[in-house]
């Protein structure tokens, strides 16, 4: 039992060194083949010898895994927010794998098995080096305003820090805006987004005073800061594996002094499985939108004059 779990734990400490220091890769392999071979193996070497119900095999292979994860945060390969994100679909994945692992103990297949499986994690991480993702999220955002737009466009170029209280996203450690800072007026102006990780580089691309504001983001600041005993974590996927490109902001004048204001915003994201890691940025990029909206809809409100 003991072997089995040393072995999970093995494999994950060694699955992040080189699939995220070595090939830079966050992808199938490193999310799915990597918790199912921990499981596969684990399984097999805690059933080898002598079977295990399948209540025991599982809950060795967890074990497994989560002294894995411990090691990976004692070692400062990884956070403990994006192992949190992660662990739903490892511990389905690991607890699948534990099960064709004991499976296979018990059919008596060969004792070098799961070495086949490790064999194949490094074949893995390098095809998703090769090959990886680049999904592109559409972020798109409204909310009513009474407020003329001329005081929407205000608040909207203003310097002033957000009130808004942080959302759940940057309790976990995601970054999340604090204030902008335009440099200037008119397209091609520089203009510094203020999160909560550090700051973003940005360039004016439209302006059109009291209806849009465009801008690209030339630099990005990291994605998340990681939960850790450590100062500096060796997580890559901090940078560069999602990105904000062009964001506008769009005022449309309504009745009695009113303004729609939407936000829209390019996102990339080089992290699979897509279908898994995109819901949850959706989920971050659109409660941050919501987030400045709310700031904004409270300067322009407390800014308009009385009855407007």
């Amino acid at each position: 039992m003991i072997a089995g779990t040393l072995a999970g734990v093995c494999i994950i400490l060694l699955a992040v060194l080189i699939s995220a220091l070595v090939f830079r890769a966050y992808g199938w392999g490193l999310f799915v083949l990597t918790p199912f071979v921990v499981g596969f193996t684990t399984g097999y070497l805690v059933n080898r010898h002598e079977l295990q119900t399948m209540k025991a095999t599982n809950t060795l292979v967890l074990l497994a895994a989560a002294l894995g994860c411990l090691g990976l945060i004692m070692f400062a390969l990884e956070g403990l927010i994006c192992l949190i994100l992660a662990s739903p679909l490892a511990g389905l994945l690991a607890v699948g794998g534990g099960a064709l692992g004991r499976r296979a103990a018990r059919l008596g297949k060969e004792p070098a098995g799961p070495l086949y499986c490790v064999a194949l994690l490094p074949l893995m991480f390098a095809a998703d080096a090769i090959s990886p993702p680049d999904a592109l999220m559409l972020t798109d955002e409204s909310i009513v305003i009474n407020a003329p737009t001329s005081r929407v466009w205000q608040a909207v170029t203003s310097d002033d820090p957000i009130r808004e209280s942080p959302t759940i996203v940057g309790r976990l450690g995601l970054a999340y805006p604090e204030r902008g800072h335009l440099d200037g007026t008119g397209v091609g102006a520089a203009r510094s987004g203020y999160f909560s990780t550090g700051v973003a580089r940005e360039k004016v691309t439209e302006w059109q005073p009291n209806k849009t504001l465009g801008f690209v983001v030339l630099k990005q600041p990291p994605a998340m800061r990681e939960t850790s005993p450590y100062r500096h974590v060796h997580a890559q996927h901090v940078n560069g594996y999602f990105e904000t490109g062009e964001t506008r902001f769009e005022m449309e004048p309504l009745r009695g002094q009113r303004t729609r204001l939407t936000i829209l915003a390019a996102h990339r994201l080089r992290i699979d499985p897509i279908i898994y890691w995109e819901p949850i940025a959706r989920w971050a990029a659109s409660s941050n939108t919501r987030r400045v909206l709310r700031d904004i809809r409270s300067k322009a409100e407390a800014a308009a004059p009385p009855g407007a």
